[in-house]
């Protein structure tokens, strides 16, 4: 679930800072900033999920 919500993050920010047309400022740094909250998010989610999967097989 988490990993979702970073991945959505992640791919809105890609798509502000990639955006076709000149934004202001303020939304251009939001935008790098969901990307990279995103991706961090995304991380940690799977880093979770796959520490889960190794004390289960143990």
């Amino acid at each position: 679930m988490l990993r979702n919500i970073g991945l959505a993050l992640a791919t809105v920010g890609g798509t502000v800072l990639t955006a076709p047309i000149a934004l202001p400022l303020v939304v251009s740094s939001i935008g790098g900033y969901l990307a990279v909250a995103g991706g961090v998010l995304s991380a940690v989610s799977q880093l979770t999920s796959l520490n889960d999967d190794f004390n289960a097989v143990q």
